[in-house]
């Protein structure tokens, strides 16, 4: 227990892991639900980068 304790506290371990430690009679589904409402809730959830929408790509004339 010491070790996955040392392992939270230094991010060495995926979100889904913890997810799964601290849930281990959660099936993948709600594992992947709370692991996006996470993310969410952390700010870990970003726009593709590799999409540059016109939402990050100003207008010509200055605006959005």
């Amino acid at each position: 227990m010491t070790t996955i304790i040392h392992r939270l506290g230094a991010q060495a371990i995926s979100l889904e892991s913890k997810v799964r430690l601290i849930h281990p009679e959660w099936d993948d589904y709600q594992i992947t639900g709370e692991v996006k409402r996470l993310r969410d809730e952390l700010g870990l959830t970003v726009p593709d980068p590799d999409r540059l929408d016109d939402v990050l790509v100003p207008d010509a004339d200055g605006e959005d």
